[in-house]
């Protein structure tokens, strides 16, 4: 079973292909844990003693115009629509069932922000559920108990 996590969830994406895979260490602790930095370009997995993957684009599973943005002037860098696209989407996939885990309890911490005309969707899925998730300007952390039944 995989977990996809994505933003814009009903445009057609480029595939990357990248499943974040549970290691034996995640396995016996039942526990994955990942950070995303877009200031550092690189994801933290927390729970597989803070093993490092460097660039953005390494961790994602579909994507569609979408791009880092580095603004020099100011002092920003955030995941970015592509200028002049109507609409982008990315997604990234965590695979537990591969190993023997199913998924009882599920923690997201995401900040969005729009400018202009902006408007951001956040969609969890599973192999046997869709939750949309409440987001835009506000930080917000939500947490969703037996999600898997």
């Amino acid at each position: 079973m995989g977990l996809n996590f994505s933003p814009c969830n009903y445009l057609p994406a480029q595939n990357c292909g990248f499943s974040f895979l549970t290691t034996e260490k995640e396995k016996t602790a039942k526990l994955f844990h990942l950070k995303y930095s877009a200031a550092e370009n690189n994801y933290i997995r927390v729970s597989n003693d803070n093993e490092i993957i460097h660039n953005w684009e390494k961790g994602v599973w579909k994507m569609n115009s979408v791009f880092r943005k580095v603004e020099q002037d100011w002092k920003m860098v955030y995941i970015a629509r592509t200028e002049g696209a109507a609409s982008a989407r990315v997604s990234w996939k965590f695979e537990c069932g591969s190993v023997g885990l199913k998924i009882v309890n599920v923690s997201i911490r995401s900040t969005s922000q729009t400018f202009q005309s902006g408007n951001i969707q956040w969609h969890l899925h599973s192999n046997l559920t869709n939750v949309d998730l409440s987001g835009g300007v506000y930080c917000y952390g939500i947490t969703f108990d037996d999600f898997f039944p």
